[in-house]
Formats: C-alpha cells, sequence, structure tokens
C-alpha cells in the first residue's frame, strides 16, 4: 500500500473517532443538565428559606426590645431581677429560649448605657458652652465690628470660664456668634455711605461725565456732606468715582449703538420707501404708456379703416396719406407698430375677401362629394365674388377645404340614417342578398343617395358603424327617429 493511502486512511479513523466523541459528550451533556438545573432550584430555594427565617428572627427580637423600653430600666439592672417582671408581657415569649432572652437583654442594656453616658457628656459640653456665652455677654460692650479673636483671648483669659471650652474652633464659632452681626451692622452702614455717595455722582451730572477725572470732579464734590462720610476713605470714594465712570462709558457706548442702530433702520426704511415709491411710479409710468399705446393703436386702427379699403395696396403707397392725418403722430407707437397694424388691416380685408369666395362655394346647389374644382369652376367664373380671391392656387385650396366640410356633413347625415334603420344590426353582412335589401330599402333616401357617386366610402361607413355596434359604442340619441 502506497503512503497517500495509508494518510487517507488514517485522516478516516480520526474523523470517526472525533465524531464519536462528540456524541458522547453531547449525550452526557443532555443526562447532566436535569441534575444541574435540578441542584440549582435546590439552592435558591434553600437561600429563600435561610432569609425567611431571619426576617422573622428580626421581628421577633425588635417586639422584645420595645418591651424592655418600655420598662425604663436602670443602668446596671441584673436579668434575673428583670426577668420575673416580663413574663406576663405577651412580648416575652417572642424569643424561644432563656438563653436567647438574656443576649438580647444584654445588649439593649448596654447600648441603653452608652447612650446614657452620650447624654450626660453632651449636658456637660451644652453647660461650659453656656457658661463660655455669658462670659461673651459681660464682655460685648467692650466688642466691636473690628474685635478679633485675639483681642478676647487678651480680655477673657484669666477668667475660669475661658478654658471651659477647650477646643479654640468651639470658641471662635461662639465668639463669631456675637462679632458677625456687629459686622453687618458696619456693613449696612457702609453701603448706605456708598449709595449716598453714588447719588451725589448721579447729581453732579454737570461734573461727573463719561470724560471727567477724578482730580478735577473731587474738587466739585466736597461741598457736599455726603462727600465726606468717615465710613468711606478716599480710596473708596475714588473706586466708586471709577466704576461710575465705567458704568457711565458703558451707557454712552450703548447710547450711540442705540443711535446707530436706529439711524440704520431709518436709512433702510427710507431706502424701502423710495424702492417701493419708484416701483410704482414706474408702474404708474408702465400703465400710462401701456393706456396710452392702447389708445394710439385704437385710433390708428380707426385710421386704417378709414384710409386702407383694398388689399392690394401697399404700405409705400398710404404711408404718405396717413401722415398727413393727426392720429399719425404718436409718442408709443414705432413706425414699425404702425406697418404692423397696416399689414393686419390688409390681412382683415385679404380673410374678408376669402370669406366671400367660401360663402358663394357653400351655397352652390348639387356639389357631387367627388367634385373638383375644375368641375366647379365654371360654374362661379361669373360671379363677382369670384375675383374677390386673385390667386388661382388659392382658390383651389379654398374649395378643397370647402368639399371636405360638405363630405362631413354627408358622413354626420349617413351615419344619423343608420341610426334609425332598425334593420342595421350587429350581424348585418356587407355583401349578398341581405345586403341588397338593405341597398333597396335605404337608396330612396337623400342621406344615401348622396354617396351613389363613392359608393366605396358608403360602404366603409357602414362597416365601421356595424363594428361600433358590435363593440357597444352606439346608442341611440332622443332626437332620432326610427323609420
Amino acid at each position: 500500500m502506497s503512503r497517500a493511502s495509508l494518510c487517507s486512511a488514517y485522516v478516516i479513523v480520526l474523523s470517526l473517532l472525533r465524531s464519536r466523541s462528540v456524541c458522547s459528550a453531547a449525550k452526557r451533556a443532555r443526562l447532566e443538565a436535569p441534575v444541574v438545573v435540578s441542584a440549582a432550584v435546590s439552592a435558591a430555594e434553600e437561600t429563600a428559606r435561610a432569609e425567611e427565617v431571619a426576617r422573622q428572627l428580626e421581628e421577633r427580637q425588635r417586639r422584645f426590645r420595645e418591651m424592655l423600653a418600655e420598662r425604663a430600666l436602670a443602668p446596671f439592672t441584673p436579668w434575673k431581677k428583670v426577668a420575673p417582671q416580663l413574663v406576663t408581657d405577651p412580648r416575652y415569649m417572642a424569643l424561644g429560649s432563656e438563653q436567647e432572652r438574656r443576649q438580647v437583654f444584654e445588649s439593649f442594656m448596654r447600648s441603653q448605657l452608652t447612650l446614657g453616658k452620650h447624654a450626660d457628656r453632651k449636658a456637660q459640653r451644652r453647660a461650659q458652652q453656656e457658661a463660655f456665652v455669658s462670659l461673651l455677654e459681660e464682655l460685648e460692650e467692650r466688642f466691636t465690628h473690628a474685635t478679633t479673636y485675639e483681642e478676647l483671648e487678651h480680655m477673657a483669659r484669666h477668667d475660669e470660664r475661658w478654658a471651659l471650652v477647650e477646643a479654640p474652633h468651639d470658641r471662635l464659632a461662639l465668639f463669631a456668634a456675637k462679632v458677625t452681626p456687629l459686622k453687618e451692622a458696619q456693613a449696612r452702614r457702609i453701603e448706605a455711605a456708598k449709595a449716598e455717595f453714588r447719588a451725589l455722582l448721579l447729581e453732579r451730572a454737570d461734573v461727573v461725565h463719561a470724560d471727567s477725572h477724578w482730580s478735577k470732579a473731587s474738587e466739585h464734590l466736597r461741598s457736599d456732606a455726603r462727600y465726606h462720610r468717615d465710613l468711606l476713605s478716599s480710596a473708596d470714594r475714588e473706586e466708586l468715582f471709577r466704576t461710575h465712570l465705567k458704568e457711565l462709558v458703558k451707557a454712552r457706548d450703548a447710547d450711540k449703538l442705540r443711535r446707530k442702530r436706529e439711524e440704520a433702520s431709518k436709512a433702510e426704511r427710507e431706502r424701502a420707501v423710495r424702492s417701493e415709491r419708484a416701483e410704482q411710479d414706474s408702474m404708474l409710468r408702465t400703465e400710462r404708456a401701456r393706456l396710452q399705446r392702447d389708445k394710439e393703436t385704437s385710433d390708428y386702427r380707426a385710421l386704417l379703416a378709414e384710409t386702407v379699403h383694398s388689399a392690394r395696396i401697399a404700405w409705400a403707397d398710404v404711408r404718405t396719406r396717413l401722415a398727413k392725418d393727426t392720429r399719425d403722430r404718436t409718442s408709443e407707437l414705432t413706425r414699425d407698430d404702425k406697418e404692423r397694424l397696416f399689414r393686419e388691416r390688409v390681412a382683415q380685408l385679404h380673410d374678408g375677401r376669402e370669406d366671400e369666395f367660401r360663402a358663394m362655394l357653400q351655397r352652390l346647389p348639387s356639389v357631387e362629394l367627388d367634385a373638383t374644382w375644375r368641375d366647379v369652376r365654371s360654374r362661379v367664373r361669373s360671379d363677382a365674388r369670384f375675383d374677390s380671391v386673385t390667386s388661382e392656387a388659392r382658390r383651389e385650396e379654398l374649395f378643397a377645404l370647402v368639399l371636405d366640410e360638405l363630405r362631413g356633413e354627408a358622413e354626420a347625415e349617413l351615419r344619423t340614417l343608420f341610426l334609425s334603420c332598425p334593420k342595421i344590426t350587429a350581424e348585418t353582412p356587407l355583401e349578398g342578398a341581405e345586403y341588397e335589401l338593405l341597398h333597396d330599402m335605404l337608396r330612396g333616401d337623400l342621406r344615401w343617395q348622396r354617396f351613389e357617386v363613392v359608393p366605396k366610402k358608403r360602404k366603409e361607413l357602414l362597416a365601421a358603424y356595424i363594428r361600433d355596434l358590435r363593440l357597444g359604442k352606439v346608442s341611440l340619441p332622443s332626437d332620432v327617429r326610427r323609420i
């Protein structure tokens, strides 16, 4: 066996062994999973039971302590002396064993003793502080807002009440409680003096302004009693003056900025008003020009109607005659405008002559649907309206238009005939005996006879009508009567 075959066999064996080990591990996991879950549930239940027991024990101990607190027991009272007095209270049985009751009792007595010691110390400290406060009250007349702790120590260190409060910070706190109101009163007096000096600066706006100097302004302010308050030093007055000066400069700058904004806003409003007025003036001028142009156009058209009566006249021939009339002198109409109006007048005359020619053709009797211009020309040659159109090609074009109109009218009348004939249905054939019977029935009608010269067109129209019947596109109008 070759080396490659051995390698392949080895790989296959390893794969089988690994798959078996994976399956075994999966089976073990499935078997062990319920055991692990059950153990976890049991542990959680045990923890919950332990917590409930602890809560119940704590509640029983609390009730036992309440009972002891109500008895107002003296310190160092032994358990043997107290126990007979407690037996009758239902809360005595809250704790199940004598040892447990004794342990709670001793713990309660220790805590009460500790509280008593704290209360004694607190009372002693309060008495010492009260004695120190009485010392401060005796010395209070000598206190000022500027009295310091060092000065107090110098005044009171030989008094036995000084040593009762050992901590310096406690003495300092009690001393501050006495001196702070004095300092606050002094601060209020100083602030009142400052307010009076500020009022003086405001009143003397003639010498105190944004560009003032203290050296010159102070000379004018010395005559006022508010300048000489003892509570203010010269440095205080100068500082108040400089602060006031900053406020004046700030107010002046703000006023300049406000005026600048107002001027800019005013200028903007004026520009808007000018722009609106210019726009209105422009619209007014435009409207006036339009009205003037409309009037001049109307007048010039009237002049052309009075002067130009032929479509064959040229602009150069009539221009001189029009210039003699006052209506030719215009401010809004240019030479090109006048020539355009002239050509409109000529076109109008030309259209009027064509209308006369078409009316002549439309009134011709018995014009066949397949007629040509050559057939009709000889019949209208003698009519005066024949020469209203000078171009032979244009005459033929107008005849073709009139013939199309006649054909359209004839086709509409033929469809009305189809609508009024109940013999024509969706199954009507276009060939054979049935069609011949239909032809014999309708040939007496002028609408059918008119298409004798173009029977193919008539059959096409009939086929289209039958197709519409099959598609349900035909409805009988109320003004059509069946034959």
